[in-house]
């Protein structure tokens, strides 16, 4: 069975539907890790706040460590909602927020680095991720964009 070569214009065509779907699973490599980092933004919020509730209502009765805890967690979750227009600055708030409250934390009680230690990591490393991948992303895709509704399936032009 004789072999059929393909002409230049069908390599090319092929080339392009290639770097067109390697283009998106990259944009959706990038687009997760932001979804990580404005996740971890809301988790980090709403487990202050339920520790503020905690301290506030449970064996400790102290309104001011509910006050402040509820503060910081209504902080982080203010956050999460600034990432959906400004991605960049709010994971780069609440990187130093976060590590702001690490230290204050460390200074009253030292063995409060040690206590949630992975968590402190994957916190850090999802908001790190997060600044990372929207630096990556394309300046004609907006980081909160709809992946779908931009991105043309490069399989479509292959037929």
């Amino acid at each position: 069975m004789a072999e059929r070569r393909r002409s230049p214009e069908e390599v090319a065509k092929s080339m392009a539907a290639a770097k067109k779907l390697a283009a998106v699973q990259t944009l959706k490599k990038h687009r997760s890790s932001i979804k990580n980092a404005k996740i971890a933004l809301l988790v980090i919020g709403g487990l202050q706040i339920l520790f503020g509730l905690v301290e506030g209502f449970g064996s400790m009765k102290s309104m001011l460590a509910f006050a402040i805890d509820g503060g910081i967690g209504g902080i982080f979750i203010a956050l999460y909602f600034l990432a959906e227009e400004k991605p960049v600055l709010a994971f780069r708030i609440g990187l130093i927020f976060y590590c702001s409250v690490i230290v204050l934390l460390a200074v009253f009680s030292p063995f409060s680095i040690a206590s949630g230690f992975l968590m402190k990591v994957i916190v850090i490393g999802a908001l790190v991720g997060g600044m990372r991948a929207v630096g990556k992303i394309p300046k004609q895709f907006n980081a909160n964009d709809e992946l779908l509704d931009e991105v043309p399936n490069p399989l479509d032009e292959i037929t």
